[in-house]
């Protein structure tokens, strides 16, 4: 098994059992997982985490105005 193989299942593996814990969507444990990594790889600032929930919940500034567009369309 390759090692890109092996990483999507220990990750899949993580989110499922995370999912079933906490008692939410596994796509929601996805993105909370891959938050979590992107952060401490420091690629994701956790200093806005407004900004996060607004984008997770389809809130964002730019969901918005992504959506006004594909309306005049």
């Amino acid at each position: 098994m390759s090692d890109l193989t092996t990483y999507y299942r220990e990750l899949m593996a993580e989110v499922r059992f995370d999912a079933d814990v906490s008692g939410i969507l596994t796509v929601e444990a996805f993105f909370d997982k891959v938050k979590e990594r992107l952060t401490e790889a420091g690629e994701l600032r956790n200093d806005r985490p407004g900004l996060l929930r607004k984008w997770r919940e389809g809130k964002s500034t730019s969901h918005r105005r992504l959506r006004r567009r594909s309306t005049r369309l």
